[in-house]
């Protein structure tokens, strides 16, 4: 971020985002913990966002280098509200434990996603367990009876493992949790004993000391996080290195991609001797264990333009942030901001179509979808897609589904850096991009822009698929503003329902805010 110390607002803005017709400049402030009247949201920064899938809740954490935080450490925004409700009182029910100590008091969030749809998990900027932790909040309506479940002594990768030094970053689907952690011993991510753990949120029974009429001991049901296993990820790793271990590896972002049912895992990495991947794909074995596989096999990467890996020795590839998109046409695309070489750059925002290679198997009255050996790696980006059709009784036919089942194989089948297929908005973004969300065919990005005051400055802007008439991306508009304001936009999300913004914004170039 620009600023250390800035108060920020959060607004909300309406907007016909299926139809741009301009940009908009006007917004609702939200009031939190700054108080009624004043003209900032919150007496610290925040950073850390999320929206549930239709933004009935919205999430918000103060950001790691904030202080006095207390309450509003974590706090969340119901729709059709105007005012933040704090999370993070002094006392809370933790692991159903009642009136315990609240880990997450005067804190700051690092990390926050959703498990089971509206189930916040939270890794706090200060640990302040014997060992890193992340927390569940599985209850938050109810602000007498907030609760959290924690996962504490998460394992590392090591042959002997041993608890993790730090969680850099996490994802989650459903009730499953994936967090990037540091090598017991306190050596950075990417070092030996670096990897993507996989946690579970779920329920046990647990015999407690009361009796039931019966003089039976009461069976109480609570809710756990339990560990399945850590996939490693270091400098050493196969789907990462190619020709060599690679130089220095680090973590950037994670994806889930409901569809493909895989996990993405962005990379900045250094080449040593040989290549590098930047990007890596996680998928669930036949033993439900979180295993890692390539993006693409190693002939697809010959020079230094291919955007998420590299061919060459000695070169750094960065992709800051990752997201999937599934396109109105049915097809599968991965857009990554960064890159290598010019598209290592804030500013330089790519898509790349990917497999989605799936057939179905019936196991007694039970169907269990199976993936294909090159489900969810880059696809041949010429390759024609396969179209599905269903019929009904009178043998009418109905298009189903299209898919990319052929993958990239060599350097030739992908598409490289400025390829007007692949360069989302035509050019690099307007600004340093520090927020990115794909909508349908659609991907918005916040760009950062210095604080001018009483100066309106175009801040959001949208970039959308063309397609050719096979249905795959043949190009992209350029960059269209479609949110402007004063202030500085530090991260942005959408309402679904009713397509308005949520904009996290900053109206001071100090550490006082200016009117508005």
């Amino acid at each position: 971020m620009r600023y250390l110390n800035v108060k920020l607002s959060i607004k909300t803005v309406a907007i016909a985002w299926l139809f741009f017709a301009g940009y908009s400049s006007a917004g609702d402030r939200i009031q939190g913990d700054a108080g009624e009247g004043d003209l900032t949201t919150f007496s610290f920064p925040v950073d850390k966002h999320i929206m549930s899938s239709w933004g009935d809740y919205f999430f918000v954490g103060a950001r790691v280098d904030a202080t006095g935080t207390n309450d509003y450490a974590l706090s969340f925004l119901e729709k059709s509200k105007t005012e933040f409700l704090p999370l993070t009182p002094e006392k809370v029910i933790l692991d159903g434990q009642e009136n315990a100590e609240n880990p997450l008091f005067d804190n700051t969030i690092k990390d926050i996603v959703f498990a089971e749809i509206t189930y916040p998990v939270i890794v706090p900027g200060i640990q302040k367990t014997t060992t890193p932790s992340l927390y569940v909040l599985s209850s938050f309506l109810n602000p007498k009876k907030i609760s959290l479940v924690s996962a504490t002594d998460i394992q590392d990768a090591s042959v002997a493992p041993g608890a993790t030094t730090g969680i850099e970053g996490i994802s989650a689907a459903g009730n499953c949790i994936f967090a990037a952690v540091k090598p017991k011993g306190g050596a950075s991510f990417g070092q030996d004993g670096s990897g993507i753990a996989l946690l579970l949120y779920g329920t046990k029974k647990v015999e407690t000391d009361k009796l039931d009429d019966k003089g039976k001991k009461i069976i109480k049901v609570m809710n756990i996080v339990e560990q399945k296993n850590t996939a490693a990820l270091n400098t050493s790793s196969s789907v990462v290195q190619f020709g060599g271990d690679l130089d220095s590896l680090s973590y950037s972002d994670m994806h889930w991609d409901p569809v493909l049912n895989v996990l993405y895992i962005a990379l900045k990495v250094e080449s040593g001797s040989g290549g590098a991947r930047a990007i890596v794909v996680g998928m669930f074995d036949q033993n439900n264990n979180l295993v890692l596989k390539n993006i693409a096999p190693d002939a697809v990467f010959a020079a230094n333009n291919e955007v998420v890996g590299t061919g060459e020795s000695d070169k750094v590839v960065n992709i800051y942030k990752i997201k999937t998109m599934q396109t109105t046409t049915g097809l599968n695309y991965l857009i990554v901001l960064g890159g290598n070489e010019d598209a290592d750059d804030k500013g330089f925002v790519s898509a790349f179509p990917l497999v989605h290679d799936t057939s179905t198997v019936r196991d007694g009255n039970k169907i269990q979808t199976i993936q294909g050996a090159s489900h969810a790696m880059l696809a041949k980006f010429d390759s024609d897609p396969v179209n599905n059709f269903v019929s009904d009784n009178n043998e009418l036919f109905f298009f189903k589904e299209r898919f990319y089942k052929v993958p990239a194989a060599q350097n030739a089948d992908i598409l490289k850096l400025n390829d007007n297929k692949a360069e989302v908005g035509k050019r690099v973004a307007p600004g340093e991009v520090v927020d990115i969300m794909v909508k349908g065919d659609t991907v918005f990005v916040a760009v950062q822009e210095l604080f001018e005051k009483d100066k309106i400055i175009k801040r959001i802007y949208y970039s959308r698929a063309m397609f050719d008439q096979k249905g795959r991306i043949n190009d992209w508009q350029q960059w269209r503003p479609v949110k402007a304001s004063e202030g500085s936009i530090f991260g942005f999300d959408i309402k679904s329902s009713n397509a308005t913004f949520v904009t996290i914004e900053s109206d001071t170039s100090s550490d006082a805010a200016d009117a508005k």
